[in-house]
């Protein structure tokens, strides 16, 4: 069985961050009208705050060492939303450089593992691809395996083009506004560009992490043929304080899900409900956080009993089969079974163990030949995970008991008083 990986407290409140962000529906909301002046060679359903771009010579390349999943999508995205507003695309190591073995058991990710295996990040006018994997390259000289040594791309590998270089202490902000000046001054006709090589962690990147950035300064916008506004900066992170800065993705669980997991989600889904009781009315996800969170949340049996009996209390009237998916990162087989017997006290709920049928039906489908064996991986276990209410944006699960740390430790959840509707 394939343990869970966890995330640490940072990556928690901004994967709670985006939710709500996405149930107010405030994302993405903010436009303007293109000026008369601006060129008219644009993207046909360009109509928002987002700065136009006739092409896309740029390149930022973005390692910030290893880490877990959740990390690696936000920090991508905030670096390509940066790529859309500079005209450029974002290139980064592969999966095998950048995903930290300890989220995977140990083991090191599969070389042949793709980002597009994981998330599709595409720009929002023209659906192109944002976000690629610098080993597809061919300007990088070959026999480059070391994706943290500073300088992969060179001047004589890149003659005439604008090289910047951002490691350890250097301030991205101020390279970021020799960048910004330099791409508000490129006309359609250049055949170079900026290479913009940053070597940093994106959460301690500070300079970058605030309410608004600077425009280009009066020189460059001077001598630019584009208007600038300040709406067109981009929105770095999912967060209430840059609100008012612009989205340049196509962010939407619908667009940054790759055909293949698309799938391979629908496939788990039809598992899940042929596993469930006929009489299933609604699905809940059970999520219980053990490992590093033990120590900030009691998860122990005899307090999860506790928290279980007081949750579902009163949902017996209601008269719904509801039935649990069970998703841990324990991997003690009789604590995960003891807390599956808790649905023995309950003729109208049923537990599933969630990792089990994802982890049954990833193997079936490898042996098949119906998936790629790079995907054997936890990370891979946690995105189809996902699906069933890992992530409540996918819809599957209605309602959710979760126990692990923070606000996410109350000692009871009230079903029929925190989800009323589901009830009806």
């Amino acid at each position: 069985m394939f343990a869970l990986p966890h995330y640490d407290k940072d990556e928690q409140e901004l994967m709670e961050e985006r939710r709500k962000e996405q149930e107010s529906g405030e994302r993405d909301k903010n436009y303007l009208p293109v000026p008369e002046n601006r060129s008219t060679d644009l993207p046909e359903n360009h109509s928002t705050c987002r700065r136009p771009c006739q092409k896309r010579i740029n390149k930022i390349f973005y390692h910030n060492g290893r880490a877990g999943l959740r990390d690696r999508e936000i920090s991508y995205r905030a670096i390509s939303n940066l790529a859309g507003y500079l005209c450029a695309v974002v290139e980064v190591p592969p999966p095998s450089s950048s995903l930290a073995p300890g989220h995977n058991g140990n083991i090191a990710m599969n070389a042949e593992a793709k980002w597009i295996d994981f998330f599709n990040i595409t720009f929002l006018d023209d659906r192109s691809p944002a976000l690629l994997d610098v080993r597809d390259n061919k300007e990088i000289r070959k026999g480059i395996h070391n994706w943290r040594r500073y300088g992969i791309y060179n001047q004589t590998s890149y003659p005439g083009w604008h090289i910047v270089l951002s490691k350890n202490n250097d301030n991205l902000l101020d390279h970021f506004k020799d960048i910004q000046d330099f791409s508000w001054n490129q006309s359609t006709d250049d055949e170079t560009g900026f290479i913009w090589e940053i070597h940093r962690t994106y959460f301690e990147a500070k300079e970058l992490l605030q309410e608004k950035l600077p425009g280009p300064s009066d020189a460059a916008l001077q001598s630019s043929f584009q208007t600038y506004s300040d709406q067109m900066q981009p929105k770095l992170i999912s967060s209430s304080h840059n609100s008012l800065s612009c989205n340049y993705l196509a962010d939407s669980a619908e667009e940054m899900t790759p055909t293949e997991l698309s799938l391979y989600r629908e496939e788990l889904r039809r598992r899940v409900q042929l596993h469930s009781p006929n009489e299933t009315s609604l699905f809940g996800f059970f999520h219980i956080r053990r490992g590093d969170a033990m120590d900030a949340c009691d998860t122990s049996l005899d307090k999860l009993w506790e928290f279980f009996r007081c949750s579902v209390n009163g949902t017996e009237s209601k008269e719904k089969h509801v039935t649990l998916l069970f998703g841990s990162d324990e991997k003690n087989s009789t604590y995960r079974e003891s807390v599956i017997d808790f649905q023995n006290f309950y003729p109208h709920i049923s537990i599933l163990d969630a990792d089990q049928i994802v982890s049954n039906m990833m193997t079936e489908m490898i042996q098949d030949g119906n998936m790629p064996k790079r995907n054997l991986n936890n990370y891979y276990h946690y995105e189809l995970l996902k699906t069933l209410g890992m992530d409540r944006q996918f819809e599957f699960s209605s309602v959710f008991l979760i126990r692990r740390r923070g606000t996410d430790c109350e000692p009871c959840t009230k079903l029929t008083k925190l989800y009323p509707a589901v009830w009806n």
